[in-house]
């Protein structure tokens, strides 16, 4: 028998119902059959006392449900769900029903808006981290609305920033957060978020249950989708240093010099903050156009919006005796206040904010390659990596199209909603991977009953040739799997390099566009595979079987193809997974992928350029002439010819720089007392005197705790030059603890008359056991 516990709470003062329950029914929701977040409730029938429709009257009533000694729900009563009757006005004696109540769990706490006040903005965000809540997202989330996670899995992708804009609940966020990252959440008996994960690679079940476990009947139905096909939009986040947010609306005089706007004795500017608070909200008129060629004002597409400022700065210009006597800088508004302390009327003139930001770029898309007037489309919020969109695209689009099963059974046994579990049923041979996603416990039967959702595409049957339901696969000349294992995806052209001017315009295309094919045996098999192809940083229009780039959005980008084999292609036996006895053999699902990425790379001529070298100076290029280096010993390098060459420097000539990323040269973990070789980048040059790399390093603690720093050494491909006489100097660079964390160190290497500068070796010193190091090239001189 089911013993139930209703403890009542409110204005601070706890009450025992348990005596008056006669009915209970749990409903628990792990998520909705969408995967988004679902609320958990109980419903219960109480006993009518004046007392208990008294409390349960009051404004808050918190809920604390035990089953058999064990907590098993914490929540607060449901709006507008108490209900009873009364009989005493028809009949001669007393008749009042029972109350019928239902609880919900604790997603109320989460339906609080977000406002400006929160401040909620996290810079080099992680996504969710335990171990640090003031960076994980998930965590930030949660304080605001006074809730904890229990086990929250580590969820690593790294956001340059997180900053939701107020006006939305804690809760939208929060479930459009997850769902974009492979999660949702629930709570356990005791009112903790519990996140539960719903993408899954390879989904490994937690426990199989067989018809021993089931009470027949298992209900099986495939829902249905109205679309054919899927797109995912996606914003990179990038970053760019002193942007005007905001200009004050100040007058100009005839001859275009600002006039200035009066302000009275004692009085404020802005007019309105004499009487209220006064907001001004930041635009993005200044990073959302750009400056043409020709000088004219263009909308620069690589922008979208603002999601962070910091490093806000005032530029402003008053009269004597005017003061500023408020600043105070949100994410995206700021207020300021100038108050006229003199007798006699002074201007403001100009009022201007700066700041440096963090925003979304061009939005990308990962779309099916043959989309259709039925398509799904979905504009992510959060996801701002290429990787994580391709996989939340897969999911959304397996889902739509092939795991749309839901299971209903009912069982004697307890289990969690959120687990992974398989059925084995013999009747229907059917073989899911599923997602527990809603119990329910009826206290008077003792039963549970369960619906459950496919997380991944099921079994079907013994499925042999004849019932295979695929189309029949092609007839090779070889055995279809050594066919197919012959497969690869061939195009027209693997890389292109496009020139461009600093602030990446193109201006000549020069026919960017290439074909691809799959290729079996070298002969055309394009027709009998899935196709999807998808693109960081490049915009493109697809033409049957050719590629044409209509826009490079970043200066480095690609396009993948990814194909997959239509059919299936090994067998395999498939047994029965209970008793004794095998019931069949037959084709086995095994997909087959190829994959295939085309780059492209804008290269930029050195236009405009200042940074800081690794002595701190800064190294500046003049527009018209040139740059203006350090050399091995440290000293001025000039490349402009024209300007006397002072003792100690030398022309070295013209460089080409590419702007971030830099092209990848080396990375991962190198030896001691061992030369690597790397190929340079050349592009479409000839005669290179030289490249600039970046250096990064990092060590181990657990291997290198001895060594607090370390150099690297260069020379050209082919020479036997050693350590000691390289011709290059060493590169000097502090190495964390950290594992992960790298610092620059960035540097010129030039070349000595008669090498040729076709590759590079480089070796990791001191003779240490491992390390890793990461050499990227910056650019080239000419």
């Amino acid at each position: 028998m089911t013993t139930v516990a209703l403890n009542l709470i409110t204005n601070g003062q706890s009450y025992d119902f348990s005596n008056l329950v006669r009915t209970y029914e749990s409903f628990d929701r792990a998520c909705s059959e969408d995967f988004r977040h679902a609320v958990s409730t109980r419903s219960l029938t109480l006993v009518y006392t004046p007392q208990l429709l008294s409390i349960l009257s009051q404004g808050n009533v918190l809920a604390e449900i035990d089953v058999n000694g064990q907590r098993d729900f914490t929540g607060r009563l449901a709006p507008s769900s108490l209900q009873t009757r009364s009989y005493g006005a028809a009949l001669s004696g007393a008749d009042i029903e029972d109350i019928s109540v239902e609880f919900e769990d604790k997603t109320y706490l989460l339906e609080r808006q977000l406002t400006s006040a929160d401040g909620l903005v996290v810079e080099n965000a992680i996504v969710c981290d335990a171990s640090q809540p003031e960076k994980s997202c998930v965590h930030c989330l949660l304080n605001l609305a006074g809730l904890e996670a229990i086990n929250p899995p580590p969820i690593a992708t790294t956001l340059l920033a997180f900053a939701p804009d107020p006006g939305q609940t804690i809760l939208d966020i929060l479930d459009t957060f997850l769902y974009e990252y492979g999660y949702t959440f629930t709570f356990d008996p005791y009112g903790r978020i519990k996140i539960i994960k719903i993408i899954y690679d390879n989904p490994a079940p937690e426990l199989t249950l067989t018809e021993h476990d089931i009470k027949a009947p298992l209900e099986i139905e495939k829902l249905y989708s109205e679309y054919d096909s899927v797109e995912v939009s996606y914003y990179p986040l990038k970053y760019k240093e002193r942007v005007l947010l905001y200009m004050a609306d100040l007058p100009f005089s005839d001859n275009g010099l600002r006039s200035g706007w009066p302000i009275q004795p004692g009085y404020l500017w802005p007019e309105e903050a004499n009487v209220q608070d006064t907001w001004f909200e930041y635009t993005d008129k200044a990073i959302g156009s750009k400056l043409d060629l020709k000088g004219n004002v263009v909308v620069n597409k690589d922008f979208t919006s603002i999601v962070m400022t910091k490093n806000h700065a005032v530029e402003e210009k008053t009269d004597p005796g005017v003061q500023k006597i408020l600043q105070v800088f949100e994410n995206k508004r700021c207020r300021l206040a100038y108050r006229n302390n003199s007798n006699y009327s002074k201007n403001i003139y100009y009022c201007n904010v700066y700041g440096d930001v963090v925003y979304r770029g061009a939005k990308i898309t990962v779309s099916d390659l043959d989309p259709s007037s039925k398509t799904y489309k979905y504009d992510a919020e959060y996801v701002h990596d290429s990787q994580i969109a391709r996989v939340f695209f897969a999911f959304i689009k397996t889902k739509l199209k092939a795991q749309c099963w839901r299971f209903k059974f009912k069982s004697d046994c307890n289990y969690s909603v959120g687990a992974i579990i398989e059925i084995n049923d013999p009747y229907s041979e059917i073989y899911p991977v599923l997602l527990l996603t809603e119990k329910t416990f009826n206290a008077e039967t003792e039963e549970f009953s369960y619906k459950c959702i496919a997380i991944s595409v099921p079994i079907i049957g013994t499925i042999t040739e004849s019932a295979n339901q695929t189309q029949e696969p092609p007839s090779y000349t070889q055995n279809e799997e050594t066919a197919i294992s012959s497969a690869r995806i061939e195009v027209s052209k693997e890389s292109f390099s496009v020139l461009s001017d600093w602030n990446g315009n193109v201006q000549e295309w020069n026919d960017l566009e290439f074909t691809f094919y799959v290729k079996v045996n070298n002969a055309d098999d394009t027709q009998n595979w899935d196709l999807l192809i998808s693109s960081s940083g490049v915009l493109f229009d697809l033409i049957e079987k050719k590629v044409v780039v209509t826009a490079l959005t970043e200066f480095v980008g690609k396009i993948e193809i990814i194909a997959q084999y239509k059919y299936t292609y090994t067998l395999s036996p498939l047994y029965k997974r209970f008793g004794e006895g095998k019931f069949g053999e037959g084709k086995f699902y095994k997909p087959y992928r190829l994959y295939k990425a085309v780059n492209f790379t804008k290269v930029a001529p050195i236009d405009k350029l200042e940074f800081k070298d690794i002595l701190n100076r800064t190294v500046a290029v003049n527009p018209q002439k040139g740059l203006l280096v350090l050399d091995a010993q440290g000293k001025i390098i000039h490349d402009i010819p024209d300007q006397q060459i002072a003792e100690g420097e030398y022309y070295m000539g013209h460089m080409v720089w590419w702007q971030d990323p830099a092209v990848t040269l080396f990375n991962g973990a190198v030896q001691a007392d061992q030369w690597y070789t790397v190929n340079i980048a050349k592009r479409s040059y000839t005669n290179i005197k030289g490249v600039i790399l970046d250096v990064y390093g990092s060590y181990n603690p657990d291997v290198l705790a001895a060594y607090a720093s370390t150099r690297v050494a260069f020379r050209p491909y082919g020479s036997n030059l050693g350590i000691d006489d390289c011709f290059t100097p060493y590169v000097s660079m502090q190495f964390h603890t950290n594992y992960l964390d790298f610092l620059r160190s960035s540097m010129m290497i030039i070349i000595p008359v008669g090498f040729n500068l076709g590759n590079l070796s480089f070796q990791f010193y001191p003779g240490v056991a491992l390390g890793l190091l990461y050499i990227g090239q910056r650019g080239i001189l000419i």
